[in-house]
């Protein structure tokens, strides 16, 4: 991913909570034919005794996207967090011109489908307690057998060790605290407040340094 040094993100630790917080990614890669194709999904990144990363996914069987999970096809995993349209009316500084301000996480890899059926189900059952709000959420539990011995059969889970992982915050950081400020303002009053927020935490990380 194209950054310039105020906008790169390499702290691993913030790159891996980005994942976490927005974990909604995109998966492209190559299909059996060779064209290219992309599928939404919901990821978990494990961070493995060795120090390597791990993201965890499933899709539907009927996707023959996972014809390509073979451990030698490279994907792309793109995260996108709080994004929003800047107007050059927007800063204090005048000679502005458009933006838009976004994050974003890449990583690249090559998935492999989770062959054994305890381990498929066990990633499954995690990414459904990852995404359930608190323990007394939905569980696969509460399926019967026969239910979800069904579910299981309609999904392929699958695994991505992180050959890449790249991060980018395109928050006005080559801006001045005051245009930093009213940008944040406007978007917070546009109710883009997560984005708003994010940019005066990096202002606020910024002046710390």
């Amino acid at each position: 991913m194209w950054s310039p040094d105020y906008y790169r993100l390499v702290d691993r630790q913030r790159i891996i909570s980005l994942i976490r917080e927005f974990p909604f990614g995109v998966l492209s890669m190559a299909d059996v034919a060779g064209r290219m194709q992309g599928v939404h999904l919901p990821f978990l990144i494990d961070e493995l005794g060795d120090g390597s990363l791990e993201l965890i996914a499933h899709l539907a069987r009927a996707n023959p996207l996972h014809e390509s999970f073979n451990g030698q096809r490279e994907a792309l995993v793109v995260f996108s967090g709080p994004h929003g349209y800047v107007s050059p009316s927007d800063y204090v500084s005048e000679g502005q011109v458009p933006t838009w301000n976004y994050v974003a996480v890449h990583t690249a890899g090559r998935p492999r489908v989770i062959e054994d059926g305890a381990q498929a189900q066990l990633a499954i059952e995690r990414l459904v307690q990852a995404m359930e709000p608190d323990e007394s959420g939905w569980r696969m539990s509460l399926l019967d057998k026969q239910k979800r011995a069904g579910l299981l059969r309609g999904i392929v889970a699958f695994r991505m060790p992180v050959d890449r992982l790249e991060g980018k915050l395109k928050l006005n950081q080559n801006k001045s605290a005051g245009d930093i400020r009213n940008v944040a303002a406007r978007q917070a009053a546009l109710g883009n407040t997560v984005l708003a927020e994010m940019m005066i935490s990096e202002l606020e990380r910024r002046s710390e340094d």
